[in-house]
Formats: structure tokens, sequence, C-alpha cells
């Protein structure tokens, strides 16, 4: 009975048949052609090396010839078709070596790839996107986080640097638009480069924060890991022309507040004046500084004559000792005859101007090439660091000066020229303070490749600004205290003071020795001729000769002088034996220039000098 039932328990024959035939054909199952395809590889993968998958099957062999993806130039993709017999397995793919095989996006190696085999025979084709290779994933993404706001829409932008010769328009470096983000990659194998951005040409490459010049990028290699960086596009050079700052307006307006100041101290008579003349100097020196600065913005200028990108420099080690020799010779007669001027307070200029001195006598390309690059920005940096405490000791003596001042009170110095110094202390201290943080925001911002740049330009440009303000601030107390710039002891009497009779026999003797002086030695031949060296000639001042003439003549001292240059002019024309070149007889008796000769030529005859010579013949 046992026996019966275990005899049902076993399987049928028709079972046993089919679980035969399953086993038979199971292997034959899921058998079919895959094809691995890579259809997209990283961008600086070199061109010529082979590609070759490896895995499971081939026991890692990361060169085996028998596993190289082929190439088709017509759809530029790489496919391999493996051996049948091969089914589920894991696999990566290399250029030949361990040391360059595929990475993710982080430069990592790849995790290895798998595939199973389906149950159903059928081709399978994968595939693939090669993200990075491990021996090139350190590449460098530059992004820009903005660009100018008047960029042609239609524009291409480009990366121009010296690892490719500088092509403005190249292609492989051409700024693409991935979902709205502008950006570039440069391959892994470039460590540090200096580079700029284009429109395709260098008219039209990328300026700087006002539209001007701007030096080359520069970026160095942090890390072996894929880096990306953020930079900004002020502006386009040949879109930024005939365009006005705010800076230069400003600066345009401290600079003819200079050139007021500058005609008023022509005005004044300035012997025993020293601080007159200090104010001089030092209202000169801003303004034709602080105009080089401008022009040096210039690209245009910039590319013919590079040195002006120097010059403005030297009014580092030069604005402080002249305020303090100005602040020294407003007070020094009054209350300090100790005080005298130190031989060092003109070192840190020279000692500038030395260092300065092989830039600025190198060829014109050369220095190009080495500002363009910042080759010298740490010499430059140094010296505005050292120029930066050169500046607080100044503004440290003069504060202890105009302190020593304040303690005579009025009986020593007038009230308001005490407020002036003091207030001009403040707006040096001011000066100083934005000095400063130029100089920090601008060393973070060398060694962070010129993430910065913007805010440095601002805030030099400050600086410079701020450093005109003595200029505004001296004009208005001069206006409202006429005073100010007047010699306060030992003034020339002017003739109504000076008593008649010794007036008279002065004024007779110098007329005498003027009128020698035009009929017979006939200076007014002389172009560069001023009043201060006829002065001189007949042994007076020029205001003294300035009332001999008024009285005597009727005439300024440029009418009198050109009208006798005039009558010698008609002279020698009617006396000629032949017709005479009219501009070149001009310059003969002391003209500079055409026009003037002509405008003194009507203002003495009426008529130009054709007609007033035709109108001759014909009487």
């Amino acid at each position: 009975m046992k026996k019966l039932k275990l005899l049902k328990k076993l399987p049928s024959l028709a079972l046993v048949r089919l679980v035969l035939f399953i086993l038979i054909l199971l292997p034959f199952q899921g058998i079919s052609q895959v094809v691995l395809k890579v259809d997209e590889v990283p961008k600086f993968t070199p061109n010529g090396e082979s590609i070759f998958v490896t895995g499971t099957f081939n026991n890692w062999q990361v060169a085996d010839s028998s596993f190289m993806l082929a190439f088709d130039s017509t759809s530029s993709t790489w496919e391999i078709s493996l051996p049948k017999e091969i089914r589920s397995f894991e696999y990566n793919f290399s250029r030949g070596s361990n040391l360059s095989m595929e990475a993710n996006a982080l430069g990592e190696v790849e995790d290895k790839r798998v595939y199973i085999a389906p149950l159903e025979a059928s081709d399978t084709v994968l595939v693939h996107k090669i993200e990075k290779w491990s021996d090139l994933a350190s590449d460098v993404t530059i992004r820009l986080k903005s660009i100018p706001l008047n960029t042609p829409s239609e524009a291409k932008i480009f990366l121009a640097a010296d690892f490719n010769d500088w092509n403005i328009a190249d292609s492989t470096y051409l700024v693409t638009n991935k979902n709205g983000v502008f950006e570039v990659v440069i391959p892994a194998q470039i460590d540090s480069f200096h580079y700029k951005f284009t429109r395709g040409s260098w008219s039209s490459v990328e300026g700087g924060y006002s539209g001007g010049f701007r030096p080359n990028r520069f970026y160095s290699k942090k890390s072996d890991k894929p880096e990306t960086i953020a930079v900004i596009i002020s502006s386009w050079e040949d879109l930024s022309e005939n365009v006005l700052s705010l800076y230069s307006f400003i600066g345009l307006v401290f600079s003819t507040v200079g050139l007021l100041i500058l005609s008023m101290l022509f005005s004044i008579d300035r012997g025993g004046q020293t601080y007159v003349q200090t104010l001089f100097i030092l209202i000169l020196l801003y303004t034709f500084a602080f105009i080089i600065k401008v022009m040096s913005d210039d690209a245009e200028l910039f590319s013919v004559i590079p040195h002006v990108y120097l010059l403005p420099d030297l009014l580092w080690f030069s604005y402080g000792p002249l305020y303090l020799f100005f602040v020294y010779q407003m007070i020094k007669r009054e209350i300090d005859q100790e005080v005298k001027p130190k031989w060092y307070w003109w070192s840190g200029g020279i000692i500038h101007f030395c260092l300065l001195l092989p830039l600025l006598i190198k060829p014109t390309e050369e220095l190009k090439s080495s500002i363009i690059n910042q080759e010298y920005s740490d010499q430059i940096y140094l010296i505005s660091f050292v120029s930066l405490l050169f500046n607080v000791l100044i503004w440290l003596k003069t504060y202890h000066l105009i302190q020593k001042a304040s303690r005579y009170g009025a009986e020593a110095l007038p009230i308001f020229r005490i407020k002036l110094l003091k207030r001009l202390q403040w707006i040096f201290l001011a000066i100083l303070v934005v000095w400063s943080f130029s100089f920090l925001i601008g060393i973070f911002d060398f060694y962070s490749e010129n993430m910065l740049l913007p805010y440095v330009d601002v805030s030099i440009k400050m600086t410079w600004l701020m450093l005109g303000l003595p200029s505004v601030f001296i004009t208005y107390y001069a206006l409202k205290y006429p005073s100010l710039l007047k010699r306060k002891i030992g003034i020339l009497k002017t003739p109504k003071e000076a008593s008649p009779t010794s007036f008279s026999n002065d004024i007779l003797k110098f007329k005498y020795t003027l009128e020698h002086l035009i009929k017979d030695e006939k200076i007014y031949l002389n172009p560069t001729l001023t009043m201060k060296e006829v002065a001189t000639m007949i042994g007076t001042n020029t205001h003294t000769l300035s009332h001999l003439i008024n009285e005597s003549y009727k005439k300024n001292f440029n009418d009198y002088i050109n009208s006798h240059r005039i009558k010698e002019f008609i002279h020698r024309v009617s006396n000629a034996e032949e017709e005479s070149n009219f501009s070149e007889l001009s310059v003969e008796v002391g003209f500079n220039s055409k026009s003037t000769f002509n405008r003194a030529f009507k203002k003495v005859t009426g008529f130009t000098p054709r007609a007033y010579f035709k109108q001759t013949v014909e009487n």
C-alpha cells in the first residue's frame, strides 16, 4: 500500500518530457547581439586616442584590442558589437590605461556599469555618454555671472587666452548658453592662464568698469577637482565710446576748479608767499595726474602709449609731502620757526620714480604686454602699501602742526585759516580711509582671480576723486575769505599808495627804459616774451609794469607788445622788394600762430592783412 502511494507522487511521463525540453532549450534563451555605443565624450578628449570597453568578460583588461570601439565619422560616435556568448556583465570605458578611466561629473572614477541580459532574445543597443576622463577631470568652467546690458542679442562671446595664442574667435572656446547659463570649459591640462572675453575682434574686447581698458584676467588652478568660477563682464570697449561716465564728469569738475584756483594764484603777487606757490604746485600736480589717469583708461591711447598707465601713480608719494609743506608754510611764520622741511619728505617720491624708471623706458609693446598681463602687480601693490603708510605718517605730522597752531589761537592765525586747516585735515583722513579700503580690496581681488575687479575699480576712482576735494574746499574758502591767499606782510605798494614825487620819477625811468628796449632792442621779436621778463629788464615788478603800460599807452601788456609786432610787420612788407609770405613774416616778428597774428592785426588796423595792403596799394 505504501509503495502504491509513492508511485502516485512521482511525476508523469509527460511532465518529465516537458522538463527535459526546457532544460535543453534554456542555454539558447536570451542569446542576442549586444552593441555598446558612445555618442558623447568629454569635450577635450584627445584626438586620435582609442576608446576601449573593459569588464568581467575580459578580466578587466583596459587596453584589450579585441574590445576597442570603432569610430564612425559619419555620426561621430564610437561603437562595438560584443560576442553573442557574452550575456550579463559589468563594464566601464577607458582610453587604454587605468589612469584614463571614465569618471563622473566630479572627476571620480565611475562606478561599474551593469548589463543584465533579458530572457527574450533580442538585439540590444546600449547608448552611453561619458561625462569625464579621470586624468582630464579637473577642467575649469568659467561662468558669466552677468554681461553688459548693451550686448547685441545676436553676439557670440569667445574666450581668448594665452593657451590658444589669443585667438579672438576660437570656436572651441565659444561661450555656450545652457538653459540660460553662459559658460565655457577650459581643459584640465591647462593649470594657469591669462584670458579675456571678446565678441570676435579686438575692437570688441571686454573693457573696464567705466568702459575703458582693463588688464587681462588671470586664473590659476587650485585643486585636481573640477572648478567653476563666476565672472562679470563690465563693458565692451567698442560699445563704451563717447560715454562720459559720472567719474569722468566729477573729475572734470574738480580739474576745472583746480584750474580756477590756478588762475587766481596767477593773479596774486606771490613774492614771499611760499605757501601759495606750494598750493599752486599741489593743484597743478593733481590736475595733471587726474587728466592722465582718465586718459590712461582709454584703450586706444593705452595701445599707443602704455606709459601713461604708470605716470599718475607718481602722485602717491608727492601729494602728502606737498600738503605737509603747504600746512607748514601757512603757520611757520606766526608760530613755529623751528620746523624745517626735511629732505626725507621727498625721498618716497624719488625712490618711487627710480622704481618706475625701468618700466618707463621699456619699448612700447613690451611694456604694454607687461601691464596687460599684470606682471608687476606684486611690485605695484607693495609700492601702494608703502606709499599709504608714508601718507599716514604725513597726516600725523600735519595733525601735530595744526594742533600746535590751534593752541596759539587768533592772535597768531586768523580763525578762518585754522578752520580751513582742520577741515582739510579731516578730508585728508577720509582720503586715507578710502585709499586703505581700495588697497585691501585690491589685494583680495588679485589673489581671487579678479573676482572683485569692478569694486576695485570703483574704490580706486573714489580715491582719485577725493584727492580733488581739497581744491574745491580751498576755492570755497578763497572766495569766502579773499585775504586767505594774500600776503599778510610786505605787500607791494600800489602807485596810488606811493608818494607822488618818488613814483613819478620811477615811472619816467621805467618808461624810458621800456621804450629803449622796444625801439632799439626790439624785444617784441621774441615770441616767448613775458611780462615778468620785461619787468626784470627794466628793474621793476609785473604790477608796476602793468600800471605803467595802462596809464601811458591805454593798453594791456599783450596788446602793447602785439602793436609793435604789427608795426614791424607792416614795415617789412612795405619795404620788401618782392611779394612777402605773410605766415613766415608773422613768425619772424614774434607771433606764435596765424590766428593770433590775424586777430592782433585786425585789432590794430581794423582790417585783415590782405585787405589792409590792398587798400594801401589802391590809395
